[in-house]
C-alpha cells in the first residue's frame, strides 16, 4: 500500500534507535515479499539506509558495542539480500535494494553482497536492471570488485566493442569510463 508504506519510512526515520530497531524486526520473514514490492521495496531501502547510518554513527563515537548491535540487527536483510542476489539484481525493485546495500551497508555486509555480485556479475552486466548493481558496484566497490567486472569488460574476445553497443551494457562501460575505474 502505498500511503503505509510511506508512513512506515518516515517512521524508521523519525522514531527513536530502539523503536526503530524494534519495527524492523517485525520485517524478518518479509524482507524477499517487500523487496519484491513496488511499494514494499522503499520500506526495506529505508531500513538499510536508517540502520546502516545509526552503525557508522556509534562507530565514529568509539561505541563499537552499539555499532555492532545495530549492524546486527540489520544482518537478516543483508542476510536475504546476499542468498537473492542474481535474482535481485535482476528485478525491477529488487535492484534497487541490492543498490542501497551496496552504497549504505557497514564494511563487511556490503563486501558480502559485493562478494556474491561479483560471483555473478557477467549475467547481470547486460541485464536491464542487473546493470544498474553492476554500476554501483564500480563506484561503490573496493578495487577488487572492480577489477573483476573490468576483466569481463575488457577480454580480447570483443566483448568491449559488443558490449558497449549493448542497449544496458552500454551504461555499464560508460560508468566505468566515467569513473576511472
Amino acid at each position: 500500500h502505498m500511503h503505509g508504506c510511506r508512513v512506515v519510512q518516515k517512521a524508521i526515520k523519525c522514531l527513536d534507535q530502539t523503536q526503530v530497531t524494534t519495527l524492523i524486526t517485525k520485517f524478518r520473514s518479509q524482507v524477499l515479499n517487500f523487496t519484491h514490492d513496488p511499494n514494499g521495496n522503499h520500506v526495506i531501502q529505508k531500513c538499510i539506509q536508517v540502520m546502516s547510518s545509526l552503525a557508522k554513527a556509534a562507530a565514529s563515537r568509539n561505541d563499537t558495542d552499539m555499532a555492532s548491535s545495530l549492524s546486527d540487527q540489520l544482518q537478516f536483510v543483508v542476510d536475504d539480500v546476499v542468498a537473492n542476489v542474481e535474482s535481485l539484481s535482476k528485478h525491477r525493485y529488487g535492484c534497487r535494494v541490492v543498490q542501497r546495500a551496496i552504497e549504505f551497508c557497514v564494511e563487511h555486509q556490503k563486501d558480502a553482497v559485493l562478494k556474491k555480485i561479483v560471483e555473478c556479475h557477467a549475467s547481470l552486466v547486460d541485464d536491464q536492471y542487473g546493470n544498474y548493481v553492476i554500476q554501483q558496484s564500480l563506484v561503490c566497490g573496493r578495487e577488487e570488485h572492480q577489477r573483476e567486472v573490468i576483466k569481463t569488460l575488457i577480454k580480447n574476445d570483443g566483448s568491449f566493442v559488443r558490449l558497449s553497443k549493448h542497449k544496458y551494457a552500454s551504461n555499464v562501460v560508460e560508468g566505468m569510463l566515467k569513473n576511472g575505474t
